[in-house]
């Protein structure tokens, strides 16, 4: 009766301490589960990752709120009966840059359920905003011009230049690159796989902010390389384009 009491409880234990764990991974992303036939979306700030309250979402003509967990929540069947299609939503709020975003809807499900904002910047400033799944932990954005190299394992801060606002370690995002100016010089923005456990992935996503609004969102591509250099800077002009590589260059 003894060894029998003694590893019940030692069940007991062990799924309280699974329990913990899972609410430690999971908790800040509810927003992915589709619980009570409504679909759950998350809006967090680019620099502090924190969520945004009172964002207006205009999805399909109607119009939802973030709560202080600064998610909105739909009926499923808005978009149930959807099989492939991308819907545009708009996203704003007085203080942050207006969000054109794309809701991806595959099966009757959304793809890809969490997104970032921008604060009003300079209109000199811009700013690289890297978001992406659970999986890999680590993705890096590095920023080298011919006079500095902005990371999380090189220079973080160089005034007047550029900043390292936000790095991010375990999944999801965001991580934060501003620019305080365009000189004359060539820039190149690179994402770095450092965690390396899975390939990135489709729901890697890079925003670009300049003259203080969202000027491109760009999808990276599927990839086991370790590098991609998303864009290029030359003459104050940027062109984008997503090469695969083994190291920066």
């Amino acid at each position: 009766m003894k060894r029998i009491t003694i590893l019940l409880l030692t069940v007991m234990i062990l799924s309280l301490l699974t329990a913990t764990d899972w609410n430690n991974e999971e908790a800040s992303h509810l927003s992915f589960e589709e619980l009570d036939d409504q679909i759950a979306l998350s809006f967090r700030d680019a620099v502090d990752a924190n969520p945004i309250s009172n964002i207006s979402v205009k999805i399909l003509d109607t119009i939802f709120e973030t709560d202080v967990r600064g998610m909105i929540k739909f009926p499923i069947e808005m978009i149930e009966y959807m099989d492939d299609e991308d819907i545009a939503f708009v996203a704003s709020k007085k203080g942050y840059i207006t969000l054109n975003g794309v809701m991806k809807v595959r099966s009757g499900s959304v793809y890809f359920k969490d997104f970032v904002m921008s604060r009003e910047i300079p209109l000199e400033k811009v700013r690289f905003v890297l978001q992406w799944d659970k999986k890999p932990n680590d993705l890096d954005l590095h920023l080298r011009s011919e006079n500095f190299h902005i990371s999380y394992r090189n220079m973080r801060n160089i005034p007047n230049k550029a900043i390292l606002d936000r790095d991010d370690l375990d999944g999801y995002g965001p991580e934060t690159i501003t620019l305080d100016r365009i000189e004359e010089e060539e820039y190149k923005l690179y994402v770095h796989n450092y965690s390396n456990e899975t390939k990135i992935n489709s729901k890697a996503i890079l925003y670009v902010y300049a003259e203080n609004s969202l000027v491109k969102t760009i999808c990276l591509p599927e990839t086991k390389k370790r590098f991609i250099r998303v864009l290029r800077i030359v003459g104050k002009e940027i062109f984008y384009e997503n090469t695969e590589l083994d190291r920066i260059e």
